[in-house]
Formats: C-alpha cells, structure tokens, sequence
C-alpha cells in the first residue's frame, strides 16, 4: 500500500478537473484491504475510492485520501460445455479486458469494447452499450466492506442492476465497499448480438449479413471512435446525462409537438434520447470558456481546458436548465460530481 501526499488528481480522472486530494493510496491486492480500512478508521478523514475516473470528477480539491484500485487478477472459475466464468480484478482496464477475452476465442462482451474504465465500476454502473449490458454477463460481484472489515459476495440478482445502476450506487452500500472483483459467463461459441440499429446499418451497409464476433468488436469501435472524442485528447466523462424515461402521456404530449422526436418503450414509459433533446435545445456543440458539448456528440461534455471542476458543473446545469425550459424534461446526471458531503469511516472504538 503505498502513498502519496499531496496527491495530483488530474492524471487519474478523465475529466482532468485539476485539483488534488490531501493524500493517495494504491491497493494491488485485497489482502492490503484489512491495513487500509485500519488507517482510514484511525484518519477519520474522508476517502473516495477511484479505478479509472471516466464517471466522474472533482468539483474542489479533496481534503482526503483517494484510494486507487489497481487489483488485476485474472483466474478462470468454470470452463466447460461451451461457457467459461472468468473472474476479473477490479483495477483491470475494460477496454484491455474486452480485447483480451476476444484474443481467448470468449465471446460476449465483444458489444462493449472501448467503455473506458476499469471493471469495478462495470457492476456499479452496470456498463452498457450498443444492445448489451453487463447486467447479462455478470456472475457475482466479491467486495470488502470497509465498515465491518467484512468480505461479501453479491450475485449478480442481488445487484439490483438497472439502467447505470446498482445497489452499489445508493446507502448502505455507497462510500462503504470496495470491489475487488467481479466475475463474468462468456461463451465459446459465437452469439453475435446485432440488435442495436446503428450495427444494424454498419453491417448492412458492408453487405455482412452473420457478422462474427470480431466483426462486432470491430464496429463497435468504428462507431464509437467516429462519433466520442478520445479523453485522453479531450477531457470527458463519456456520456454526461442519462436518457430520460417520461410517462406515456408527456411522451404523447412531446410528439404532438415535434413528431420528430425519439423515442423507445421501456417499462415505466418512454425512454427519450438525451443527446437529441440537448441538441435541439441549442446546446450541442456549445461552450462557454474552456467548458463546452461536443460537435458531433451534444451529451458529451468537454472540459477543453482543464477547468476546474465547479465550472464543469456549472456549465451542465445550464445545459439541464435548458433541456428543462424546452421540454420540460429534467436531465438526471450519470457522471457523478465528487463533491461535499464526503463518506468518511466511523471512528475506532
């Protein structure tokens, strides 16, 4: 366990907002978890626990320990009748995962190649992208509970997987585990999923009509180095709003208006793309000083100069605020704003 103090947070979140916590901590393996929630109870300061920091960003500087999850282990748990569990460390780097499972002949996740991040917040966020989510791959999810000291298994029905959501995301469990690993069912045969229109038409328009795996790996990273700025060139998050879900007569109500608008049943009603609604309210491709959306994709944020973290969040709210007065529509964030109040351990006894 080593640590750093102070320690610069700009390197380790792709928003790059910069700012630094008071100290830094990498954790390599669970076995250094039992010292590390020792010295957090006895610190009584706040922590935040960070893999990759492509869903999220610092509003401040941290006043606090920041704890780097570097866990990379990688065993095989099951590997027979065609379908292989693999249990992954949670410092992993996703995208690296995903080409690596494919190298292997494992076919599943092939769909969500290049998500940045590490595969601790794969569960967390339940990642997903162009017809797949990891809800559908997962096994279990292994954690330490910083509270108890603690080591807990979460099958994957017991994570609450919703769209980006978690259990892990809401009390009691949010600021209080960390995950250590995460295990996933592929397969050795190819199931190529190629539901997502926008495959769809990458595949017709090549005259593909069984594409493999590869293939989909390959168009997934087509489409998406085509239309998501790079954050290691442009400071992102990724995507920073969430498709709303509106009730069936607001949907009704919205497409009276613009017939144009897109839409797709989900269970609770209508599930609104994010990117359109922000694009026809002005937004896309707009910026004020060194924060801006990008040109070709509105629900993408750029902080094009490093700004600091409160100038991230304000310009979102603007963006949110005119969404709002548009179509009276409220844009819930899924980039998370690391911001007071902060989690903090209770005292030793």
């Amino acid at each position: 366990m080593k640590s750093r103090a102070p320690f610069p947070l700009q390197p380790h979140h792709t928003m790059a907002t910069p700012h630094q916590a008071a100290e830094g901590v990498i954790i390599n393996d669970p076995g250094q978890l039992n010292a590390l929630r020792r010295y957090l109870r006895d610190d009584a300061r706040p922590f935040q626990v960070l893999g990759g920091g492509s869903n999220l960003f610092f509003t401040e500087d941290f006043p606090g320990i920041v704890v780097l999850n570097r866990i990379e282990s990688h065993r095989v748990l099951k590997d027979s009748n065609g379908e292989t569990i693999l249990e992954l460390g949670a410092g992993l780097a996703w995208p690296a995962v995903v080409e690596r499972v494919l190298a292997d002949r494992l076919y599943g996740i092939e769909n969500l190649a290049l998500i940045p991040g590490r595969v601790g917040a794969a569960p967390i966020q339940n990642i997903g992208a162009y017809g797949i989510e990891i809800s559908e791959r997962l096994v279990h999810v292994r954690a330490y509970d910083l509270d108890t000291g603690e080591w807990l298994t979460f099958p994957a029905e017991a994570c609450g997987l919703g769209y980006r959501d978690s259990i892990f995301k809401h009390p009691p469990w949010k600021g209080r585990l960390i995950i250590t690993h995460a295990a996933l069912r592929l397969h050795r045969r190819p199931q190529p999923v190629i539901r997502y229109q926008a495959l769809r038409t990458y595949f017709s328009e090549r005259n593909i009509t069984h594409p493999t795996p590869e293939q989909v790996f390959r168009a997934v990273v087509d489409i998406r180095t085509a239309k998501l700025p790079d954050p290691a060139c442009l400071p992102n998050a990724g995507s920073f709003f969430k498709n709303p879900v509106v009730p069936l007569a607001q949907w009704e109500a919205l497409r009276e208006r613009r017939p144009d608008i897109a839409g797709w049943p989900v269970e609770g009603g209508m599930k609104l793309a994010a990117g359109w609604l922000i694009e026809q309210a002005g937004w896309k491709g707009r910026r004020i000083g060194g924060v801006g959306t990008h040109q070709r994709q509105a629900l993408v944020i750029i902080n094009y100069e490093r700004r600091p973290g409160r100038e991230v969040a304000a310009f979102a709210e603007k963006v949110r605020a005119a969404v709002a007065r548009r179509f009276g529509v409220m844009l819930e964030a899924e980039v998370e704003q690391v911001a007071p109040p902060y989690p903090r351990l209770r005292p030793s006894n």
